[in-house]
């Protein structure tokens, strides 16, 4: 997406947002963003309207401001975990830390005429006897790749690129990913215990092994607990 939709129930901040996003994802760290007047001038809104995108993605640690210079892409932690391949169990085991899973629904499903396992679960940790919900995924498995994951394997305990890993020899090593912004409505907010109306991200990502066959499909909604955490830590 790479132009505002004035027709959208969505506001044009949100819209500039997921823009944004997608680019932070394409472009390095520390690169500057174009400026407010040019954003004006490229996508026709107002001072306000960029001004309310960029803030927000400043409060997401995203960008970060840096006085008399302009808006820059901010290296952080947060960008290397959620946007990179990788185990999340992993990420947080390397904090220090236990990861949790809590398994929403399970099924198998057709789509484009094969048949995957389709996983619905959130994703946090355990910290002091209390549970704190970091992301939702919706992922779905191509089952020709994995004969009987959906039967032999307790995701609410295990890690699904360690079962990949080790018991299928299958490595994920690239993805494609696309940003976008949503708003909490009910279900997300019972999920996540976020905010009905809050602005969160969510990633649409595919992931592929070395020969390039596609090994995941999956929705990944992002808490703003898990920025608050990855900024300090997880600590």
């Amino acid at each position: 997406m790479n132009s505002l939709n004035r027709e959208s129930h969505q506001p044009l901040y949100i819209q500039l947002q997921n823009i944004i996003r997608q680019q932070i994802i394409e472009l390095p760290e520390n690169k500057k963003i174009p400026s407010e007047s040019e954003l004006m001038d490229k996508y026709s809104v107002t001072r306000t309207t960029i001004r309310k995108a960029v803030d927000g993605l400043v409060n997401e640690g995203l960008l970060q401001r840096k006085q008399g210079k302009g808006v820059f892409i901010k290296p952080t932690e947060i960008k290397q975990s959620i946007w990179n391949v990788g185990s999340f169990s992993d990420m947080v085991r390397k904090k220090g830390l236990q990861p949790i899973s809590n398994i929403i629904k399970q099924k198998v499903v057709l789509i484009d005429g094969h048949s995957y396992f389709n996983l619905q679960r959130t994703r946090g940790i355990s910290k002091n006897g209390k549970k704190i919900w970091f992301t939702f995924e919706n992922t779905n498995i191509p089952l020709d790749l994995f004969p009987k994951i959906n039967k032999n394997y307790d995701f609410s305990r295990e890690s699904l690129y360690a079962v990949m890993r080790d018991d299928y020899d299958i490595y994920p090593e690239t993805q494609s990913i696309e940003m976008e912004g949503i708003i909490v409505d009910d279900r997300i907010n019972q999920i996540l215990d976020e905010p009905v109306g809050e602005a969160l991200i969510k990633a649409n990502i595919e992931v592929f092994e070395k020969k390039k066959r596609e090994v995941e499909r999956v929705e990944i909604i992002y808490s703003q607990r898990l920025k608050l955490h990855m900024l300090v830590g997880i600590s």
